[in-house]
């Protein structure tokens, strides 16, 4: 399994547990230092808007970049929070390994990657993978596994009790 230690991966158990606000922080806070790249990866097809600007497109799979700062999207969120680059991935589980190796080719070597995603778990080893979840979410055994590799799991959001940072090209938990 390939390591980004530069590279932090964000995953939800539901929606609505914080994932993009705990991202734009992030972005927020680490932008000030360092040019970060943002993706979000979905395995849902949506039709996409004049902000993306597609890069890649075969079956089932679409790689887009976010041009806009202005939309209630979590790609134009990330963009708004200071990212230098956003990636939006449209993609079924079976085409994430090429999707990912095709997007590779925009990625930064040194730089900050954060990345809204818990499939592409299976492919790589992030510098650092977060599980966001509810409360009542840590009995359901579809998340063990989730919980299991996870390196901080985040309960009910509150950002201020996480201190994560960029250093020396990696990320850590401080």
């Amino acid at each position: 399994m390939e390591k980004w230690p530069n590279l932090i991966l964000v995953a939800g158990t539901n929606r609505n547990v914080g994932k993009t606000t705990f991202i734009t922080k992030l972005i927020a806070s680490v932008s000030k230092e360092h040019a970060v790249t943002a993706i979000k990866i979905t395995p849902h097809f949506h039709e996409l808007t004049e902000s993306l600007e597609v890069i890649h497109q075969n079956d089932n799979l679409v790689i887009c970049k976010e041009l806009s700062k202005n939309l209630s999207k979590d790609s134009s969120k990330m963009l708004a929070a200071g990212a230098k680059h956003v990636f939006y991935i449209q993609t079924i589980d079976k085409k994430l390994t090429e999707a990912f190796k095709i997007l590779e080719l925009f990625l930064p070597v040194k730089e900050p990657i954060i990345c809204e995603s818990a499939a592409l778990r299976t492919i790589i080893e992030p510098g650092l993978f977060v599980v966001m979840s509810h409360a009542n979410d840590q009995m359901n055994n579809k998340n063990k596994d989730l919980f299991e590799i996870a390196d901080s799991n985040i309960v009910d959001y509150n950002y201020q009790d996480y201190k994560i940072s960029f250093k020396e090209n990696r990320w850590e938990l401080i």
